[in-house]
């Protein structure tokens, strides 16, 4: 799993985490160009991770973050679908990856 932060220009105090995800990513888009079937799952805020930090301004919006269940889900549904990356739980983390990361 990876997450929206792999796409994120620059993290502050997250570097080595933000690093490790696009790792990730990377890892899977090349393996998939050696017929090894991956997804990347890229969510956004996931209630019960190990990033559970109780001051992130993120945990005030309920409707912003994900449960582990619904990544889990989405990300076997796009495995089923062939699909290389699925942005599970929210519609404003795939909108920030693909729409406002790039111009930041």
């Amino acid at each position: 799993q990876s997450s929206i932060t792999a796409s994120a220009p620059g993290v502050p105090y997250g570097a080595l985490y933000a690093a490790t995800k696009a790792y990730l990513r990377s890892l899977a888009w090349g393996l998939a160009g050696e017929s090894i079937r991956t997804v990347v799952a890229l969510p956004g805020a996931t209630k019960a991770t190990n990033f559970d930090n109780p001051d992130a301004a993120v945990w005030n919006f309920p409707g912003l973050v994900s449960t582990p269940a619904s990544v889990a889900y989405h990300t076997f549904n796009a495995l089923a679908r062939g699909q290389r990356e699925v942005f599970p739980g929210r519609w404003l983390d795939e909108m920030c990856v693909r729409w406002v990361f790039p111009f930041l």
